[in-house]
């Protein structure tokens, strides 16, 4: 037995799906919400929030915040860094708690949750679909998000051709000493001597850090993950005495997976569109936004004004930036050495890189800004590089 069909049935919790069900429902449509865990659930991710992600919430973050990002070290190796201010200050969160989160704003907008629904198939039938778990009850729906991560069901069954590009990254939950804690207050850390190719991170939270290795491309050095990740824990000065709590892996998808992200009575959004940037690894405001695209474009369709294929031209900026990041991720991780001493160091590429992660400039404004001032940068004063402040 099937129950009714819904407006629209959204697949997957995380940020796209969940701010995807909110705005729908926030919409008058009739949306229901499939995670296939129990929330709250882990995810791997550093959780860190840029002010433009924070931007797009449509309420406040604060419930699930850990706390406030001000500023951070760039470094080059733990015996080279620059404190770089953030303008606009960034917010750190745990994956579990903001998901939570976020589901608890769609229910209160009026979307049915159901969590512990495992996605096994997704089936055509006329202007309904229909989802099948691995058990348990159908469900019906007119249209279909498919937000369910990287190794999404929804784009198995409905974009089968369809692969984005991904990028391995290993993260540790660790209890700091209590200088240590103290000393990165308010600040992170994003090391890119830590490995070839990709850079290490440190993201203080209320009672942990969250430290991790991001690679961006696989050389003979990082091919155990592993080995690196332990290397960067006992290596650097603010990890001393910290106790590792555990230390898991994801894939975190840098390109969007199909020339179009709308299919029929579907679309994608989030890691399973393969929305991530490719530069920082960041995934949470591309999945937040793609997953108010996606909303959109599905209120409009069911609606009758515009076909769901509109939101190919929704996400054609997204897809823009994400080319732009794309370009310099190639660039910075070919010659990181040279970013650090020659970008980092100098105050105004510097300014144009954090202001990406601000909100205040886009990967593309970046990209022309720092090619066309080139001559300028490259001949400026640089700052001091110091060793990092662990007294």
């Amino acid at each position: 037995m099937t129950q009714r069909a819904y407006d629209v049935a959204v697949v997957g919790a995380g940020p796209a799906g969940a701010m995807a069900a909110y705005q729908c429902a926030q919409g008058g449509l009739d949306t229901i919400l499939l995670e296939k865990a129990s929330l709250p659930r882990r995810k791997v991710c550093g959780g860190g929030l840029s002010n433009k992600a924070v931007s797009v919430l449509p309420f406040p973050v604060e419930p699930a915040r850990e706390q406030e990002t001000l500023s951070g070290w760039v470094a080059y190796g733990a015996g080279r860094a620059v404190e770089v201010e953030i303008a606009r200050p960034g917010t750190m969160v745990c994956r579990e708690t903001f998901d939570a989160y976020l589901a608890e704003r769609a229910v209160a907008a009026g979307a049915r949750l159901i969590e512990r629904f495992d996605l096994q198939a997704v089936e055509l039938d006329g202007a309904a679909l229909t989802l099948v778990p691995t058990e348990g009850q159908k469900i019906q729906a007119r249209t279909l998000v498919g937000a369910d991560g990287v190794r999404s069901v929804v784009r198995r069954q409905c974009f089968p051709e369809a692969h984005p590009r991904t990028v391995a990254a290993l993260e540790a939950r660790v209890i700091p000493a209590p200088w240590a804690a103290e000393r990165m207050r308010n600040r992170c850390l994003f090391d890119f001597g830590a490995l070839e190719a990709g850079y290490g991170w440190i993201f203080p939270k209320r009672d942990h850090f969250n430290v991790g290795v991001y690679r961006f491309r696989k050389t003979p050095g990082t091919r155990d993950l592993q080995a690196v990740l332990a290397a960067f824990l006992a290596g650097n000065p603010f990890l001393r005495e910290a106790e590792v709590l555990d230390i898991t892996g994801a894939l975190i998808p840098v390109s969007p997976c199909a020339g179009s992200l709308a299919r029929g009575q579907v679309v994608l959004a989030g890691d399973a569109a393969g929305v991530g940037d490719p530069l920082y690894g960041e995934g949470i405001y591309y999945a937040l936004k793609s997953g108010i695209e996606a909303a959109g474009a599905v209120v409009d369709y069911l609606a009758g004004t515009r076909p769901l294929t509109a939101f190919d031209d929704r996400v054609k900026d997204l897809r823009r930036e994400l080319s732009a990041a794309a370009l310099m991720a190639a660039l910075v991780y070919r010659f990181p050495r040279f970013t650090f001493e020659r970008m980092v160091r100098s105050p105004y590429p510097c300014h144009l890189f954090s202001g990406v992660i601000a909100g205040e400039v886009s990967p593309s404004g970046c990209l022309f800004k720092a090619v066309a001032s080139a001559p300028y940068w490259l001949l400026a004063a640089r700052r001091h590089a110091a060793p990092l402040p662990v007294i």
